[in-house]
């Protein structure tokens, strides 16, 4: 007897058995004491009287779809004169009758038949479906936590790209203030300073805005080397820039930066032949109990009275 065809026609006959007459000829080729390991975490049966039972409660629902095997194959190998295992795949799909229901499953599968009085009888099965994340080579299936690690790079790249402005690297008007709150709240005190281009629109105008976007850029490095630690820098507009700084020991301290963004601008001016805006710095010190919101109006009050008087340069708010 041709046992791989054998038990592809089994598999027909299951695949078909809401019909009473293939089920009646399937549980025929079913030995007694049959064991049944399925894909299913409950499926494992150790009598054709156990998967009988679970067969009848399986049966409306499988009333619900037309199963068709899309492709099988079987390779035999003889355990004695009267016992072989066939071994295999299948490929199977399904379409709900009336129900929006899909299958598409691939399915190996062992069977161990033996010939009990004349008669092959199917004693075991053990069905099994391959891990889908489980890629070629790997003998553990590692892949799914791979694909969480990298959920959460990239996870984390999209908050830093909300977090940052993508022109100059420093953090946007919204996470500017946010982180800015957030260290006053720890340091409960810190200085504010605004900061704006000095008539940027004439190197747009004048030089097209790729040399504006260079402009930009340059500014936004200069910002983060005079800042230094215990700071937040961030870009709040088209062209104008902030700082809170915290960890200074005076006054002093803030006047410094402020001298120190001075000086690399006219470094600028002077490398670049006048085709680099100059700058409007304006400070004031976080008062006790203040908010950071009327401690930065103060300091825009500040940056107005330099822009005012000449423009590039910084002020100070008494």
């Amino acid at each position: 007897m041709d046992l791989c065809q054998y038990v592809k026609q089994l598999w027909e006959l299951y695949m078909s058995c809401d019909n009473e007459e293939a089920a009646s000829q399937l549980l025929d080729a079913m030995d007694e004491t049959i064991t049944i390991i399925g894909t299913g975490k409950h499926e494992f049966y150790e009598s054709r009287e156990e998967f009988v039972k679970a067969f009848g409660m399986e049966t409306p629902e499988r009333a619900e779809i037309e199963f068709h095997i899309q492709s099988i194959w079987a390779r035999e190998v003889k355990l004695g004169d009267d016992a072989s295992m066939v071994y295999g795949e299948l490929h199977v799909t399904g379409r709900g009758r009336q129900a929006k229901i899909g299958v598409d499953m691939d399915t190996r599968y062992s069977m161990i038949l033996c010939r009990k009085e004349g008669k092959w009888k199917v004693t075991h099965i053990h069905q099994s479906l391959p891990y889908r994340e489980q890629q070629e080579g790997e003998y553990y299936p590692k892949t799914l936590l791979d694909q969480v690690e990298e959920a959460n790079k990239r996870a984390e790249q999209m908050e830093k790209l909300a977090r940052i402005d993508q022109m100059t690297g420093l953090l946007n008007h919204h996470f500017f203030y946010k982180e800015s709150q957030r260290l006053l709240e720890q340091k409960k005190t810190g200085y504010c300073m605004t900061i704006d281009l000095d008539d940027f629109k004439q190197i747009n105008d004048s030089y097209g805005h790729q040399e504006g976007d260079a402009v930009l850029q340059e500014v936004g490095r200069m910002i983060r080397q005079a800042a230094g630690p215990g700071s937040v820098a961030g870009r709040t507009g088209g062209d104008e820039f902030a700082l809170f700084c915290t960890d200074l020991a005076s006054d002093a301290g803030a006047c410094a930066i402020g001298e120190e963004i001075l000086r690399q601008t006219d470094c600028r001016i002077r490398e670049r032949k006048g085709v680099f805006p100059g700058v409007s710095i304006g400070i004031s010190r976080i008062r006790e109990g203040e908010s950071l919101k009327e401690a930065f109006r103060r300091a825009d009050i500040m940056l107005y009275q330099v822009k005012r008087q000449g423009k590039h340069g910084y002020r100070f708010y008494e």
